[in-house]
């Protein structure tokens, strides 16, 4: 085994977002910290808008591989090589295909329906499985213990402050500028602190640049959230793997369905009451935010807000889970 290709989709939010390559990036700096150089690493995504500009702010551009049609710039793959697909859509029978005549041995997809396939795959659905759960198998991992959130999820160490704070992050991106849509709401109420997300896939034309208040602190160019999460009381998110990681960090949960691939997480999510509903699409339930607010503050008046130890829904242990399977297929890999 010589190369490991990270296949994922990335964009400034029209198509794929953020968080599918911000996912790979926790599996890379995973294997590389356990083999060290011990592999080549390549990351390979379609050229959509502003794809290359956010990914190579991480990356190293002599590993990125913009995808062709033909796939021949996958020419040194080798049947031992690795192939992890974090895409947001199935991965294409076309390369599938290819992959077969290329006698890959392993596939690993994340958060993917089964597949067809000759040689050994695997499936971890975290997020998937709140959608479609699949039929059993013993290289399928399924389940809220597999959604797939850093290490540093697995506990909780709230700071305690006087003040309300708040965070919204939409996840990397913001193409319909309801972060700004949200502090016009709630700029107003009293006593409340707000943390808002900047991410890397943010237009320079976003309002929320021009914005200006004491209660603001910008947070930017940040690839872990966790520190902050753990800083605030109550988070306002969209249906992605941030609403996640604010359940894992203990936080009320405030979401936004602004996609209809999230559907299906918030729909489960809602239903045993981890989070509160209060956006979709393009609309913001306005009442519903302040008063789930102006209650919430309340009740951390009279200190009655969740702690530390408190039971969570998702218990932020994941990537420990998917790290043995991954160091269990690679190390296979290497004693062939």
């Amino acid at each position: 085994m010589e190369n490991v290709v990270f296949k994922f989709e990335c964009d400034s939010g029209k198509i794929a977002g953020t968080g599918h390559f911000f996912r790979i990036l926790k599996l890379y700096e995973l294997l590389k910290k356990k083999f060290r150089n011990r592999f080549n690493y390549y990351f390979l995504f379609s050229a959509y808008e502003d794809s290359f500009k956010i990914v190579n702010r991480y990356i190293d551009r002599k590993n990125i591989l913009l995808k062709k049609k033909n796939n021949d710039n996958l020419f040194f793959l080798k049947p031992n090589d690795l192939i992890i697909n974090d895409t947001p859509k199935k991965i294409s029978k076309y390369f599938l295909s290819f992959c077969q005549n290329k006698n890959l041995k392993d596939i690993i997809l994340i958060d993917h329906d089964d597949i067809d396939y000759k040689n050994n795959y695997y499936i971890i659905n975290g997020i998937f499985s709140l959608k479609k759960k699949l039929k059993n198998k013993k290289n399928i991992f399924q389940g809220i213990k597999y959604i797939l959130l850093d290490k540093k999820y697995s506990k909780v160490k709230k700071k305690i402050s006087n003040k309300f704070n708040l965070l919204i992050t939409t996840g990397g991106s913001d193409n319909k500028n309801i972060v700004y849509r949200f502090y016009k709401i709630i700029k107003d109420l009293k006593d409340i602190s707000i943390r808002i997300v900047i991410g890397p896939g943010f237009r320079v034309s976003n309002p929320v640049f021009n914005l200006s208040n004491k209660k603001i602190i910008f947070i930017k160019n940040q690839t872990s959230l966790h520190s902050y999460f753990q800083n605030t009381d109550l988070s306002i998110t969209a249906g992605g793997i941030s609403m996640f990681e604010s359940l894992a960090s203990n936080n009320i949960t405030l979401v936004t369905q602004l996609y209809k691939n999230q559907i299906y997480s918030i729909k489960k999510l809602k239903r045993i009451k981890a989070i509160h509903l209060i956006g979709k699409g393009n609309k913001i339930f306005k009442k519903k935010l302040v008063l789930i607010i102006k209650k919430y503050q309340k009740i951390k008046n009279n200190g009655k807000l969740k702690k530390n130890n408190d039971l969570r829904y998702i218990d932020g242990k994941s990537m420990y889970r998917i790290e043995k399977i991954l160091f269990k297929i690679i190390k296979k890999k290497l004693h062939k």
